[in-house]
């Protein structure tokens, strides 16, 4: 058996701890009937809002869900103000704004957040933050957002062993989902037979019986991916939903073959513009902005191009770090319409860059975009070498030359506490 699925060695964080705070956080939902649940749009997302869903229906809880492209302030704001009685989870997003839900929610309702972005403390009372990073875990490397859901699902109920396989396709946007405390889905997993091994194409791998038909976990992770992306806007998070809880049907593969078309296509497009006119270059930064191209995707697409651009040797300075915008549509599935005109923002790092963060002397990309959108108008989050955001349209060079000030005043700092707004205004 290879390294893949390598189970052996022990802990070295604490995993006690986090299970006690999930504990904590569990006892406080008794007696509280109905859920509201959003969930970000990417394969992690859909797997911890699917698990979270599935864990309260078993409890009798009724569940509504609204999957969040990101974090904006003004639908939470919302969201609050119409709803009452109900239990409030973030999963997989949220960590890094506790304070800002604290500020947001009102009526004090309680909030779960499931998240392993780069976090803060919550300094409210009824604003739980479960994030494995408070725990000795790297969100980058140890766990991700399915995980950490998984684990409060179980917390709730042993027997929800059986949504461990979500676990695992969540962890797939890791480097690797078998380390850290992504370690324990996957041991559940196989233990109980949720999943086994086979060998595909001269490769073992993991897979899951729906019904009788095999799937291979790594394509269930590239199709909810697909889903939440491309087909945000055509009800694919939820689509997605349904399909890692109960497998594929003739029509969720139908319409998986027309979005992976449609994205082939439109990156074909755009990476051939990028190879004819090039990128935009500052000092430390190259970027480029599809500004309307994307149209009808949901906005990880932008970070989907990024990444890619981010392994190619020929077509990005290998030590700056690379940009991507593109404008969003005012519409939120599930809630209704923005009332301000925003642009994502994503972040990536070449490996030349990555080094240089490791060693601490150039800041994490989850750095750079949270205060340069503050300083732009908008929010962002992340991880050290992957981060996006959202800031006011029109404000996009405001956020570049933001970023090169964040870079010269932070160089070679890094490492200490993570710089807020206050240093850099």
């Amino acid at each position: 058996m290879g390294v893949y699925f390598n189970l052996e060695g022990e802990f070295t964080m604490n995993v006690d701890s986090f299970l006690e705070e999930c504990r904590l956080a569990a006892e406080k939902i008794e007696g509280v009937s109905g859920a509201l649940v959003f969930f970000h749009d990417d394969a992690d997302g859909i797997c911890s809002g699917s698990i979270i869903s599935r864990t309260l229906e078993k409890n009798g809880f009724k569940v509504e869900r609204i999957c969040l492209e990101k974090f904006f302030p003004e639908v939470i704001e919302e969201v609050y103000r119409r709803e009452r009685g109900k239990v409030v989870f973030f999963t997989d997003l949220g960590s890094p704004h506790a304070n800002m839900l604290c500020k947001l929610n009102r009526k004090e309702l309680l909030t779960i957040i499931l998240d392993h972005h780069d976090p803060v403390k919550s300094d409210c009372k009824y604003v739980f933050n479960l994030n494995p990073e408070f725990h000795g875990f790297k969100g980058e490397t140890d766990a991700s957002g399915a995980t950490a859901t998984y684990l409060f699902s179980k917390t709730l109920n042993s027997s929800n062993v059986d949504l461990s396989y979500l676990a695992i396709v969540g962890s797939m946007e890791l480097p690797q989902f078998n380390i850290g405390m992504n370690k324990i889905p996957l041991r559940d997993a196989l233990e109980n037979e949720i999943v086994h091994r086979k060998r595909v194409r001269g490769k073992e791998k993991l897979v899951k019986s729906f019904d009788g038909e095999e799937t291979e976990l790594e394509r269930l992770y590239r199709d909810l991916n697909v889903l939440g992306s491309v087909g945000y806007y055509l009800d694919g998070p939820e689509k997605g939903v349904q399909l890692s809880l109960n497998g594929y049907s003739e029509e969720n593969r139908r319409l998986l073959l027309e979005l992976q078309e449609k994205r082939r296509d439109m990156f074909r497009e755009v990476i051939g513009e990028i190879r004819g006119s090039g990128l935009k270059k500052t000092r430390h930064l190259q970027w480029f902005h599809v500004r309307d191209r994307l149209k009808g995707m949901g906005s990880k697409v932008i970070g989907s191009l990024s990444s890619y651009l981010s392994y190619q040797r020929t077509l990005v300075d290998r030590d700056k770090y690379i940009v991507g915008f593109m404008n969003l549509e005012k519409e939120v599935p599930g809630f209704g319409r923005l009332k301000k005109q925003y642009v994502k923002v994503s972040m990536r790092v070449p490996a030349q860059l990555k080094e240089k963060i490791k060693e601490g002397s150039m800041p994490p990309a989850s750095e750079l975009v949270s205060n340069a959108c503050l300083i732009a108008g908008g929010l962002g989050e992340g991880h050290e070498f992957a981060s996006s955001g959202f800031l006011l349209k029109g404000k996009e060079t405001v956020f570049i030359d933001a970023v090169e000030r964040i870079i010269e005043k932070n160089k070679g700092a890094s490492g200490g506490r993570q710089k807020t707004l206050l240093d850099f205004t």
